[in-house]
């Protein structure tokens, strides 16, 4: 059953409650789980994957099953491998095709009991929990940051503390960032340099803590405001000052005659029609760090008929689906032709934009939300699944009816 997402002719101007961010609710949720101390977690993600975070870390079941929560499979592999008790930790069909090797390698160079049930290099696991001493170890940060934030978050336990050496080619960093961020908050002080992240043994501090929005969701709104020129959104719960590197896109989307104006817990955004009437330049863009924004600012950049450079993007494709490869296969279907090499993407506009047909997510959120503003350029949109955006933003579609777009079966 497909689903379109129809246009009423105008987009609404509308106040809009984001959603808390996920990446920072499960970052809380582990920390809260290893505190000697309860602590409050308040405007916690409703996320599927912060539902599935926490009832993992509440189950008493050996065997854990967390569907397609990448982000909690990585935290919970290093989680488990300390706690005592044996568990087989597993995942979706998809997860089972999404590598684990370097952080699984890591923790067993540190005496972790971690077996594959499967696959060798990939999910399910089974983890015998024990005391790790610690020390020092090497890991390939390039496929995720993830296998970095993982160890990171344990370090503090070890006897020994905790040295990480960092190899390969840096992979979303500004995450690394927030998992350093967030630990300092809760009291534990890291000393990195450019390769090197030392913590040693320490205890987190219990302390209420509020997740901000999601700066990653903020962005469909900016793309909805690019693609009508005059629109003007509230969003709420983000600051100038915040722990995720998404907030860039305030920065990037300036490129694209979107203006930002930080208020006090809440931003305006605003198009202008004079600026959005001149000619945008060729889009060029390092996404190393900001890799859930390349979907949206590709969509975007297909729609107004800009020539766009993405590099910094080969870890797009152990995503929830291959996300390079969806890029090419549902913007080919509007016309548009996405060329791909290892860490580089170019979206090169043809000479018609086109109504895509039903756009297939790949089970994919982000495939999903960063398609949704096109509805209001095309009269309509359709999509395969529209369940999909409850991995990272479960209000999604109500919020964009309330601005003037409605959902329907087909």
């Amino acid at each position: 059953m497909a689903f379109r997402l129809s246009f009423s002719g105008s987009v609404k101007n509308c106040e809009v409650g984001l959603t808390p961010s996920k990446s920072i609710s499960n970052r809380a949720l582990i920390i809260q789980a290893l505190c000697e101390k309860p602590f409050q977690i308040e405007n916690l993600s409703s996320s599927t994957d912060t539902e599935h975070l926490q009832a993992a870390l509440k189950s008493k079941s050996d065997v854990i099953d967390v569907n397609d929560a990448g982000t909690s499979f990585r935290f919970l592999t290093s989680y488990f491998a300390i706690k005592p008790g044996s568990v087989l930790l597993t995942g979706s069909a998809r997860m089972k095709l999404r590598p684990i090797g370097p952080l699984v390698d890591s923790l067993r160079k540190l005496g972790a009991s971690i077996e594959y049930a499967e696959e060798s290099g990939f999910p399910p696991l089974r983890i015998s929990g024990k005391k790790l001493l610690g020390d020092e170890v090497s890991i390939d940060r390039s496929l995720s940051s993830q296998f970095v934030s993982s160890l990171l978050m344990i370090a503090p336990l070890f006897e020994k503390g905790l040295t990480i050496h960092l190899s390969g080619r840096p992979s979303s960093d500004s995450y690394l960032m927030m998992t350093l961020q967030m630990m300092e908050y809760f009291g534990v002080e890291a000393d990195r340099t450019d390769n090197r992240i030392i913590i040693l043994p320490q205890k987190y501090s219990a302390d209420t803590f509020f997740v901000e929005s999601d700066w990653s969701a903020a962005s469909y709104w900016y793309s909805l405001c690019a693609l009508n020129p005059g629109s003007e959104f509230i969003l709420y719960g983000l600051n100038n000052e915040s722990f995720q590197g998404d907030r860039i896109i305030a920065d990037i989307m300036q490129d694209f005659g979107v203006q930002t104006k930080f208020e006090n817990g809440r931003i305006l955004i605003s198009s202008d029609y004079e600026k959005l009437s001149d000619e945008v330049p060729d889009f060029k863009f390092d996404f190393t760090s900001n890799p859930d924004l390349v979907m949206t600012i590709a969509v975007l950049c297909a729609a107004k008929g800009i020539h766009g450079t993405f590099t910094g993007v080969s870890s797009l494709r152990i995503k929830e689906s291959d996300r390079l490869l969806a890029l090419k296969s549902e913007l080919g279907k509007c016309g548009v032709e996405v060329v791909i090499t290892e860490n580089e993407c170019k979206v090169v506009p043809g000479s018609l934009f086109k109504q895509p047909g039903v756009i297939n997510t790949f089970n994919d959120h982000r495939i999903a939300m960063a398609f949704a503003p096109l509805a209001s350029v095309l009269d309509s949109i359709s999509f395969d699944n529209i369940d999909v955006v409850a991995k990272s933003y479960p209000e999604f579609w109500d919020q964009m009816e309330a601005c003037g777009l409605k959902l329907n079966e087909e």
